[in-house]
């Protein structure tokens, strides 16, 4: 029988679909098949333009991915399993994809993890803001990786819920102060 594998530490973070389905080894298409059965879990994000699609984006718990993958490797290695299933086609993305989940600086946990939508409704700013904020570190947040994308357009960020309530409370308490430059925020 083979060794059994262990579980990728990368994988225990929030991950886009595309990410998902590579940790998996299956197609683009799959983990929101696999939502569907009630195999996997994910956050349906809300759309931020209307020109975006009828595509759903979805965050996923790359943990719960690891494990749908140990578990196929499991079975493809025991010569008694009776449904005698068939080689994943995708597995090739995985090596790239564990490599990209490895460098990412600060893994943003899948209870945590937000869309651009929530995010600008919590910091009262406009979505086309959170880039911004994300590139000047004033809120945790990476930009979820997918071969499918030919363009900035329609790309998901993976944000910190925590974060962005971290950036609330400093903002409120700069604004109250009359420290703070620029338009002021409508807190509600």
């Amino acid at each position: 029988m083979k060794r059994l594998l262990k579980p990728e530490k990368c994988t225990n973070q929030a991950v886009g679909a595309y990410e998902a389905s590579a940790i998996l080894g299956v197609h683009f298409s799959t983990p929101a098949k696999m939502l569907n059965k009630g195999l996997l879990r994910a956050h349906v994000l809300d759309q931020v333009y209307a020109a975006g699609g009828t595509r759903r984006q979805m965050i996923f718990d790359g943990g719960e991915c690891e494990e749908d993958y140990l578990a196929y490797e499991q079975r493809m290695a025991d010569p008694n399993d009776p449904i005698g299933r068939r080689p994943r086609s995708y597995l090739d993305l995985r090596p790239q994809v564990l490599r990209r989940l490895r460098a990412v600086e600060t893994p943003i946990t899948f209870d945590d993890a937000i869309g651009v939508a929530e995010a600008a409704k919590i910091l009262s700013v406009h979505p086309s803001f959170i880039g911004r904020l994300v590139s000047s570190g004033d809120i945790v947040g990476r930009m979820a990786w997918g071969q499918r994308r030919t363009s900035t357009f329609g790309r998901q960020f993976i944000l910190s819920r925590r974060s962005c309530l971290e950036n609330v409370a400093h903002a409120r308490a700069i604004q109250a102060a009359g420290g703070k430059v620029g338009r002021p925020r409508n807190f509600s």
